[in-house]
């Protein structure tokens, strides 16, 4: 098949197009800069100028690819999380790229008679819940701001996808290399550092997955039906628990512990994956993808990234 990638020097672009094109397939790939092209041409790809920021740009770069997939891969996410402002600015742009530029680019793809269309999502967007999810509800568009606002852009991208019967792949806390996990990530340099805070109970049901299961779904979903499917590990584990376990490894002091009160405005999003995400089930995916992740649990792999990161 031939596959176009939205986004694809990013991190997930880089385990995803070698893999797609060790599966035979022809793969184009849109940069915004000559190194973001230079990447995706070393992965294997034929690279296209296209900025997500410009939505003329991607819909040029759908109609002229011949493409049979489309796979959205668009994202705008901060390195690091000590600059609110720079964070905020993030944000903003990160929202625009799901909610706006990518319902243009599914519509764009319909018209161009592309038959599949893939979107990223994330499986860490639903309202708190003591049941453990399927990973197909609905995303908790009424949360506090920011975080809010960050699921109705999610909101409009999923409803574009299914609308054009596609696939939503929703992953959940990706590590590996390039990541936040990864070597010189921002959250494991965080909890060396001892700025990553246990909030309230620290009770949030974390779905790690490892960024070599996000590429092997993301390939597994070129031929299954439409549909919404939570991307995670086999192994749940509480906030609590994996920072702890964290920080012992990277030698450094336990994690702070603040109250739930404390983090409101732009905190509220942390405080509601520290404390208050539920748990989200990959049986779906395992279902109806056939796909199961080659790490089934957060450790020792997340832990021995966050150790390489270090030394």
């Amino acid at each position: 098949m031939r596959v176009l990638v939205l986004g694809g020097s990013g991190v997930i672009g880089r385990s995803l197009i070698p893999l797609l094109c060790r599966h035979g397939h022809d793969v184009l790939a849109t940069g915004r800069s000559s190194n973001a092209l230079e990447v995706v041409r070393r992965l294997g790809a034929e690279p296209i100028r296209a900025d997500g920021a410009d939505q003329a740009q991607i819909v040029a770069a759908i109609e002229a690819s011949g493409a049979d997939v489309l796979i959205n891969q668009m994202t705008s996410l901060p390195d690091a999380f000590s600059n609110v402002r720079s964070v905020a600015r993030a944000a903003k742009v990160n929202d625009r790229l799901r909610g706006e530029t990518g319902p243009v680019a599914i519509d764009a793809a319909t018209r161009a008679g592309i038959g599949r269309v893939i979107s990223q999502s994330v499986a860490f967007a639903c309202p708190p819940s003591p049941k453990v999810l399927r990973g197909d509800e609905p995303l908790w568009v009424d949360a506090p701001s920011p975080f809010g606002k960050a699921n109705t852009a999610l909101a409009a991208l999923e409803a574009a996808t299914r609308q054009a019967d596609g696939i939503v792949l929703r992953y959940g806390a990706i590590y590996g290399p390039g990541t936040y996990y990864g070597p010189g990530g921002a959250f494991t340099n965080m909890i060396a550092k001892r700025r990553f805070p246990i909030i309230g109970r620290g009770q949030g049901v974390y779905g790690f997955v490892h960024l070599d299961d996000v590429a092997t779904a993301t390939v597994a979903a070129l031929d299954a039906e439409p549909g919404t499917y939570p991307i995670v590990d086999d192994t749940a584990v509480t906030a609590a628990e994996w920072l702890d376990e964290a920080a012992r490894a990277l030698d450094a002091k336990p994690p702070r512990r603040l109250p739930r009160w404390m983090a409101v405005g732009p905190a509220a999003a942390l405080r509601y994956i520290i404390d208050d995400q539920p748990s989200v089930s990959n049986q779906r995916a395992k279902d109806q993808l056939g796909w199961s992740p080659s790490h089934p649990s957060w450790e020792p792999d997340l832990i021995d990234s966050m150790i390489a990161s270090a030394d």
